[in-house]
């Protein structure tokens, strides 16, 4: 299989276009190194120790050439049987909920897809990928309104499905949004593409004169937001769709202001 060829099975199980781009460059700076077709683990090892920069891109190489052998239907997968390094720990960079008030009057000053999509974003803490294939079959549109979210999940298990609560005012956009088709943001085929989705929402923030936000930033504020205004972690988690409680828990590294104002009413 050729890079296009492992492009379009990557493309075809939804991976985001950063990522294929990525794991695209690895996949063959490899096989510059060594026949892939005949590698062994020794091999694409003693490739990875060529690789310059820090563990994560290691890292992503590793994940890279499994995929590949997967993609080609390489059994026992070489690359499985190579030693991990340990993943390192990011705590995400939530907005500030003044800044995170900034981004969603920004998304109502663009209106169009910009609003309906980054109110969709900004209430729900939903996935860019579960936002951009959204369909019209899973929303409730009458109050109260919810949104039958197709989640990650496993790959022998399938998808995670979670029901997500919409907002009263999401629930309008959305009614006056009506598409035509399955999808709420269509794009030339299926859903609206990763790349063209992230460009909108990209370009919302710099309206709302934030610079560089994310996508997956909304969601981290979302998250932080919950937590300092119930501090329910049950209820973080569930509006996340995390399968558990681990990685919600990084959430509440987030707010020691509300862990002081605790403590600070602690008898003494």
């Amino acid at each position: 299989m050729g890079d296009g060829g492992f492009d379009a099975w990557m493309m075809a199980r939804q991976y985001a276009a950063e990522t294929r781009r990525v794991y695209g460059i690895y996949v063959r700076k490899a096989g510059e190194f060594c026949d892939l077709d005949a590698a062994t683990t020794e091999e694409l090892a003693d490739w990875l120790e060529t690789l310059r920069g820090s563990a994560p891109s290691r890292i992503a190489a590793r994940k890279a050439l499994i995929l590949y052998f997967t993609s080609i239907g390489r059994d026992p997968n070489p690359a499985e049987k190579l030693p991990r390094l340990p993943e390192p720990h990011r705590l995400p960079r939530p907005l500030s909920e003044g800044e995170h008030r900034r981004w969603i009057a920004a998304a109502h000053e663009l209106g169009g897809i910009q609003e309906v999509a980054g109110l969709l974003m900004a209430t729900t803490g939903a996935r860019i990928g579960e936002v951009r294939q959204a369909q019209w079959a899973d929303l409730y549109l009458t109050e109260p309104g919810y949104w039958r979210v197709r989640g990650k999940g496993a790959r022998r298990q399938g998808p995670r499905w979670r029901q997500q609560p919409l907002h009263p005012v999401v629930v309008g956009l959305l009614a006056g949004w009506r598409t035509p088709g399955t999808f709420v943001f269509p794009g030339a085929r299926g859903p609206l593409s990763d790349g063209a989705m992230r460009k909108l929402l990209v370009e919302v923030g710099a309206r709302a004169g934030l610079g560089y936000v994310t996508p997956h930033r909304i969601r981290h504020s979302v998250a932080t937001y919950v937590l300092e205004h119930t501090g329910n972690m049950k209820a973080a988690q569930e509006l996340l769709g995390h399968a558990t409680m681990n990685p919600t828990m990084v959430y509440a590294q987030l707010l020691p202001e509300r862990l002081r104002s605790v403590v600070n009413e602690l008898p003494a």
